[in-house]
Protein backbone atom coordinates (compact mmCIF):
# COMPACT_ATOMS: atom_id res chain seq x y z
CA UNK A 1 0.00 0.00 0.00
CA UNK A 2 1.51 3.55 -1.12
CA UNK A 3 1.55 6.23 1.77
CA UNK A 4 1.23 10.01 0.86
CA UNK A 5 4.97 10.57 0.79
CA UNK A 6 5.40 7.75 -1.96
CA UNK A 7 2.93 9.79 -4.17
CA UNK A 8 4.63 13.16 -3.89
CA UNK A 9 7.10 11.90 -6.26
CA UNK A 10 5.25 10.84 -9.01
CA UNK A 11 4.66 12.49 -12.21
CA UNK A 12 1.51 13.74 -13.33
CA UNK A 13 1.31 11.11 -15.55
CA UNK A 14 1.53 8.47 -12.98
CA UNK A 15 -0.89 10.30 -10.51
CA UNK A 16 -3.46 10.08 -14.14
CA UNK A 17 -2.46 6.29 -14.57
CA UNK A 18 -3.40 5.82 -11.27
CA UNK A 19 -6.35 7.32 -11.26
CA UNK A 20 -7.48 5.45 -14.70
CA UNK A 21 -6.71 2.31 -12.59
CA UNK A 22 -8.77 2.98 -10.10
CA UNK A 23 -11.90 4.17 -12.17
CA UNK A 24 -11.64 1.89 -15.27
CA UNK A 25 -11.49 -1.63 -13.26
CA UNK A 26 -14.77 -1.33 -11.88
CA UNK A 27 -15.74 2.46 -12.27
CA UNK A 28 -18.05 3.76 -14.62
CA UNK A 29 -19.43 7.13 -15.60
CA UNK A 30 -22.55 8.81 -14.55
CA UNK A 31 -22.67 12.46 -14.90
CA UNK A 32 -20.70 15.41 -16.55
CA UNK A 33 -21.17 18.93 -16.67
CA UNK A 34 -19.79 22.17 -18.66
CA UNK A 35 -19.47 25.43 -18.77
CA UNK A 36 -17.25 26.28 -21.39
CA UNK A 37 -14.48 27.29 -22.13
CA UNK A 38 -13.89 27.69 -18.28
CA UNK A 39 -14.72 24.24 -16.75
CA UNK A 40 -15.68 20.60 -17.89
CA UNK A 41 -16.33 18.33 -14.70
CA UNK A 42 -16.59 14.50 -15.27
CA UNK A 43 -17.70 12.20 -12.15
CA UNK A 44 -17.74 8.33 -12.02
CA UNK A 45 -18.83 6.06 -9.73
CA UNK A 46 -17.44 2.81 -8.24
CA UNK A 47 -13.67 4.10 -8.06
CA UNK A 48 -11.39 2.17 -6.26
CA UNK A 49 -10.08 5.25 -4.62
CA UNK A 50 -10.34 4.76 -0.35
CA UNK A 51 -12.25 7.90 1.23
CA UNK A 52 -13.18 7.57 4.54
CA UNK A 53 -17.17 7.42 5.32
CA UNK A 54 -18.77 10.77 6.16
CA UNK A 55 -21.38 8.66 8.78
CA UNK A 56 -20.14 5.25 10.45
CA UNK A 57 -23.07 3.71 9.30
CA UNK A 58 -22.30 4.14 5.54
CA UNK A 59 -19.89 2.75 3.06
CA UNK A 60 -17.34 4.84 2.09
CA UNK A 61 -17.87 6.61 -1.09
CA UNK A 62 -16.97 5.44 -4.13
CA UNK A 63 -18.04 8.52 -6.24
CA UNK A 64 -15.55 10.80 -7.80
CA UNK A 65 -15.55 14.10 -9.98
CA UNK A 66 -12.54 15.10 -12.06
CA UNK A 67 -12.88 18.85 -12.79
CA UNK A 68 -10.92 20.34 -15.56
CA UNK A 69 -10.38 24.25 -16.19
CA UNK A 70 -10.06 26.02 -19.08
CA UNK A 71 -10.18 22.78 -21.60
CA UNK A 72 -8.44 23.47 -24.58
CA UNK A 73 -11.05 21.05 -26.23
CA UNK A 74 -13.84 18.25 -25.09
CA UNK A 75 -14.89 15.09 -27.27
CA UNK A 76 -17.18 12.81 -27.55
CA UNK A 77 -15.32 9.25 -29.26
CA UNK A 78 -17.37 6.93 -30.33
CA UNK A 79 -16.38 3.49 -32.53
CA UNK A 80 -15.80 4.42 -36.32
CA UNK A 81 -18.08 1.55 -37.39
CA UNK A 82 -20.80 2.90 -34.51
CA UNK A 83 -23.16 5.21 -36.27
CA UNK A 84 -23.94 7.57 -33.69
CA UNK A 85 -26.03 11.20 -32.96
CA UNK A 86 -24.34 11.61 -29.38
CA UNK A 87 -27.76 11.66 -28.11
CA UNK A 88 -26.73 9.58 -25.37
CA UNK A 89 -24.38 12.32 -24.02
CA UNK A 90 -27.35 14.44 -23.21
CA UNK A 91 -29.31 11.59 -21.67
CA UNK A 92 -26.52 10.85 -19.34
CA UNK A 93 -26.08 14.42 -18.61
CA UNK A 94 -29.95 14.65 -17.80
CA UNK A 95 -29.42 11.52 -15.65
CA UNK A 96 -31.98 9.55 -18.31
CA UNK A 97 -29.85 6.25 -18.92
CA UNK A 98 -27.95 4.15 -16.95
CA UNK A 99 -23.92 5.23 -16.99
CA UNK A 100 -21.53 3.39 -19.57
CA UNK A 101 -18.53 1.56 -18.60
CA UNK A 102 -14.86 2.56 -18.95
CA UNK A 103 -12.83 -0.12 -20.11
CA UNK A 104 -9.16 -0.17 -18.56
CA UNK A 105 -7.20 -0.53 -22.00
CA UNK A 106 -9.23 2.69 -23.64
CA UNK A 107 -9.11 4.31 -20.23
CA UNK A 108 -5.62 4.22 -20.60
CA UNK A 109 -5.23 4.65 -23.94
CA UNK A 110 -7.22 8.05 -23.46
CA UNK A 111 -4.92 9.42 -20.57
CA UNK A 112 -1.94 8.57 -22.84
CA UNK A 113 -2.87 10.55 -25.10
CA UNK A 114 -3.24 14.01 -22.90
Amino acid sequence: MMNEKDNTNLAEKDHLEILADAISDVGYWTWWAEKLPDVYQIEFGGSQLYFPPTDPEHPPQSRIAVQFRQPTSVNFISRKDYANTFEWSQQLHNDEIGPPTCTHGEFISLIKSC
